[in-house]
């Protein structure tokens, strides 16, 4: 009969309807739940990379008697619209990060903090115009000093003797010649090496090891107490990092207090001080 056709049709068109906004929610919810798996993903993913570069800075081996402090970079500035190339990390010379301290990450040498507030610092990257530090080359040793390029412009090693071969390719290490930097540190590669045309020294051309763009968490090494220059350093390192260096303690033992020296007698204090023997009949004294 044509009403329960249109009945029939009204039910089945209700049911569909009702299926639909069904779908509809059921859609909406794992649409969040999708979004919820994914922000989750990214997170685990995150904190993998992460776990892995804090895994390569916890295989990074000190010096002999130097030790490592952790520290994550918080800003940066590098590139053609900054003065210096330079990060900003969250340690300062309250916590381990005094002026001079080298920054390293498990591929080589970062920077050395330049200036220091009590709780963050300051690091002059390799990279930088004005960074110098002397290295060697790790297979023919010839020594020289690395120079910072600039923004996205190669190192330069600097006063390489012409009679000494070195290799494209060849690892350049710090010669701790200048009591900065502890010897042996991996810095660059050579990736050019050309005889000088206008000087007697070799132009040779290098690349870093770590990227500094690239720089999230890295290592502060802290030098010994004996170091060189650690008598500059140590005043600014915590207190359950300090160790007084004998000379220190010579220097900061009080100076015995000057004792007063007598006042010279005036002339006549110093007649009426001689005993004076009265004169006799004759004249004469006895």
């Amino acid at each position: 009969m044509p009403g329960s056709w249109v009945k029939a049709e009204a039910t089945r068109l209700w049911g569909d309807y009702v299926a639909l906004v069904g779908v509809a929610e059921e859609n909406a919810r794992l649409r969040e739940e999708a979004n919820r798996a994914e922000q989750y993903l990214a997170s685990v993913r995150e904190d993998l990379a992460e776990l892995a570069r804090l895994r390569s800075l916890m295989g990074v081996t000190p010096p002999d008697n130097w030790h490592s402090l952790g520290t994550r970079v918080l800003a940066g500035r590098f590139g053609p619209g900054s003065s210096l190339e330079t990060v900003m990390i969250d340690r300062g010379f309250a916590t381990g990060a005094a002026v001079g301290t080298p920054l390293v990450t498990h591929q080589g040498l970062v920077g050395r903090v330049f200036r220091a507030s009590p709780h963050i610092a300051t690091v002059l990257l390799i990279t930088d115009q004005t960074f110098r530090v002397p290295v060697i080359t790790s297979e023919g040793r010839v020594p020289g000093v690395l120079v910072g390029g600039g923004p996205q412009a190669k190192l330069e090693v600097r006063y390489m003797a012409p009679n000494i071969p070195v290799r494209v390719g060849e690892m350049l290490v710090t010669s701790g010649l200048d009591n900065a930097f502890p010897k042996g540190l991996p810095v660059a590669r050579v990736i050019s090496v050309e005889p000088g045309a206008q000087t007697l020294f070799q132009q040779v051309q290098a690349e870093p090891f770590a990227a500094p763009d690239a720089l999230e968490e890295a290592l502060l090494l802290i030098p010994p107490a004996d170091w060189p220059t650690g008598a500059a350093m140590h005043n600014t390192l915590p207190a359950d990092l300090q160790r007084p260096l004998p000379a220190q303690q010579a220097r900061s033992a009080p100076a015995p207090a000057a004792q007063p020296q007598p006042a010279a007698a005036p002339p006549a204090q110093r007649r009426d001080a001689a005993r004076t023997i009265p004169a006799g009949p004759s004249g004469a004294t006895r």
